[in-house]
C-alpha cells in the first residue's frame, strides 16, 4: 500500500476524497439555483431575440448533463468504490466528460460576453479579437484536459506525469486570465459609455458592480484550482472545485440577464425605460425617447443607459 501515493508515502479516503466530495455537493445547490433563475428568465416578460431565447436553452441543458455526470461520481467514489482503496483511485469515466461539458458552458458564456463588449466598444476588432484568441486558447487546453482524463486509468499515473500536471495548470491560470480579462473590459467599456450622462451614473455603478462580483467569482475559483492542485498533492479537491466552475458560469450568465428588473428599480424610471434583448438594430441607438441620450441637435450619443437597455443587450 506504501506505494499507493500523491508523492508522499501514504494517503487516506478522507484526505483524498473529503473536499472533492464536499464541493461536488456545493456544485449541486448551485445546479438548484440554475433552475430558479431559468424559471424566471423564461416566465419574465422580456423581448429577448430568440437566440438569446436559444442560449438560454441550451446553457440549461448541458448544466443538466453536467449535474447528471456529478450524480454519477458521487455514486461512483461513495458507494461502488465504498471501501475498496484500488477502486476509489480510478479515474471513473464520467470525470474527463465533466470538463467537456464545462467547456461548453464556457465557449456560450464567455461568447455571449464577447459579444457585449463588441457592442460597448463599438465593434473594436483588437479588443474582442484579442480576447476571442484567448478564450480560444483556454477552451483547447480545458478540452485537453478533458481528455486526458477520460483515457486516464487512475489518478496516481495522471498525477505522475508532468505533462498532465503542467495541463491542469496551464489550464487553471488561463481560465483565471480570460475571466479578469473580460470583467476588466466590460468594466472599462462600461465606465467610457457612460462618461457622458450623469443621470445614469447610478446604473453604471450598478453594472460595473456587478460584472466585477461576477468576474472575481470566477477568477477566484479558477486560482483556488491552481493553488490546491499544486498544494494539496494529496486531495482531489482541485477536482471538486473545477466541478464548481460550470454552475458559476451559468448563473452569473443568467444573472446577467435577469438583473434588468432589478437595474430598473434601482435607477431612475425616467433614465432606463426599457432593458430588452430585442434583436432590431433600430434599439442600439437613442432616438429622443424618454430614457434615450439623444441631443437637442438631433444628434445621437452613446451612453450608459443605451448600453444597459440596448447596447449591451441587443444584437445591434
Amino acid at each position: 500500500m506504501s506505494t499507493l501515493a500523491f508523492n508522499v508515502p501514504l494517503f487516506s479516503v478522507p484526505d483524498l476524497l473529503g473536499a472533492a466530495i464536499m464541493t461536488m455537493a456545493l456544485a449541486f445547490v448551485l445546479y438548484g439555483i440554475t433552475i430558479t433563475q431559468v424559471y424566471i428568465y423564461y416566465t419574465s416578460k422580456n423581448n429577448d431575440a430568440s437566440w438569446i431565447k436559444a442560449t438560454v436553452a441550451t446553457v440549461f441543458i448541458i448544466e443538466s448533463a453536467h449535474t447528471v455526470l456529478l450524480f454519477r461520481l458521487m455514486y461512483f467514489y461513495c458507494v461502488i468504490a465504498f471501501g475498496d482503496y484500488l477502486a476509489v483511485l480510478q479515474i471513473d469515466w464520467p470525470v474527463g466528460w465533466v470538463l467537456i461539458t464545462e467547456d461548453c458552458i464556457v465557449l456560450l458564456v464567455e461568447g455571449f460576453y464577447l459579444w457585449r463588449i463588441w457592442l460597448l466598444s463599438k465593434r473594436n476588432k483588437i479588443v474582442v479579437g484579442t480576447l476571442s484568441l484567448a478564450l480560444a486558447f483556454r477552451l483547447g487546453i480545458y478540452a485537453a484536459t478533458g481528455g486526458m482524463l477520460i483515457k486516464g486509468k487512475d489518478w496516481l499515473s495522471f498525477e505522475a506525469s508532468h505533462i498532465n500536471s503542467v495541463v491542469v495548470n496551464i489550464s487553471a491560470i488561463m481560465a483565471a486570465a480570460v475571466d479578469g480579462l473580460v470583467a476588466i473590459a466590460m468594466v472599462y467599456y462600461l465606465y467610457t459609455s457612460g462618461a457622458e450622462i450623469k443621470r445614469s451614473q447610478g446604473l453604471v455603478q450598478w453594472l460595473v458592480a456587478y460584472s466585477i462580483n461576477s468576474g472575481l467569482i470566477l477568477v477566484v475559483i479558477s486560482v483556488a484550482v491552481a493553488i490546491t492542485h499544486i498544494r494539496l498533492n494529496r486531495s482531489l479537491v482541485f477536482a471538486g472545485l473545477t466541478t464548481l466552475g460550470s454552475k458559476l458560469y451559468a448563473n452569473t450568465f443568467l444573472g446577467t440577464l435577469n438583473a434588468r428588473d432589478r437595474i430598473r428599480s434601482r435607477t431612475d424610471p425616467g433614465t432606463v425605460r426599457d432593458i430588452s434583448l430585442s434583436s432590431s438594430p433600430s434599439n442600439t441607438w437613442g432616438k429622443g425617447r424618454a430614457g434615450d441620450s439623444s441631443r437637442s441637435d438631433g444628434t445621437d450619443t452613446i451612453g450608459p443607459m443605451n448600453f444597459a437597455n440596448r447596447s449591451t443587450f441587443t444584437d445591434a
